[in-house]
């Protein structure tokens, strides 16, 4: 499940929130009043991308 925190939240404590996204590899969703983000863990973003290029998931599986 994502945690959901304001910006302001986020703002006050952003060293633990990155450390909390990268050992739990839970995002953190920040809300703010015009725009929202998401906290990720690297390598969970580089997964995602990977995942996303095609093609790359199946070479990926292939490769020992």
């Amino acid at each position: 499940m994502m945690t959901t925190l304001d910006a302001a939240d986020a703002r006050s404590r952003p060293r633990s929130l990155v450390s909390e996204a990268a050992n739990s590899h839970r995002p953190a969703a920040v809300a703010g009043k015009r725009q929202n983000a998401v906290v990720l863990a690297g390598k969970d973003y580089e997964t995602l991308y990977f995942l996303s290029v095609p093609g790359m998931s199946v070479e990926a599986k292939a490769t020992p």
